[in-house]
């Protein structure tokens, strides 16, 4: 008898613990970080199906999203001494219109664009797929990033 309440309080008390979990407690913490934040670089790019190479000042070019939706980014131009000038515009802003796509905006007028992002690699890479037209010109684009920080 005595075994059988020692079970009996047993599977009491399992029970308890299981019927007070449930589904909300697994990390929905509502301070979830949207994996597009943080800095990334550009590993490839393709335009118009083609694949570019990235000159040796644009391998450092950054592009940074910040959580409260603006964007840093950091471009490298050659200069007349063989070396790179770093220019850092900060007048971007992001904004996620859906699950799988942002809006980007670069407010020096010729970027702006919505494209589907899908991350990879535990969100260290995402692909961005877009169209930019500058006047009649429109080019595909097709973009590999890589997390940086």
């Amino acid at each position: 008898m005595k075994k059988i309440k020692l079970t009996l309080t047993y599977l009491l008390i399992v029970s308890l613990a299981f019927a007070s979990c449930n589904d909300d407690d697994t990390n929905n913490t509502g301070n979830d970080i949207d994996p597009i934040i943080g800095k990334w670089k550009a590993i490839e790019l393709n335009e118009n199906g083609i694949k570019q190479e990235i000159a040796e000042c644009e391998l450092q070019n950054t592009i940074e999203y910040l959580n409260d939706g603006k964007i840093i980014d950091t471009y490298f131009e050659p200069n007349s001494n063989n070396g790179c000038d770093k220019i850092v515009d900060n007048s971007g802003s992001w904004k996620k219109i859906s699950d799988l796509e942002y809006q980007i905006i670069l407010d020096d007028g010729d970027v702006n664009y919505i494209s589907p992002i899908s991350f990879s690699k535990n969100n260290t890479e995402q692909i961005q797929e877009y169209t930019i037209q500058d006047g009649e010109e429109k080019s595909e684009q097709l973009n590999k990033y890589q997390k940086i920080e």
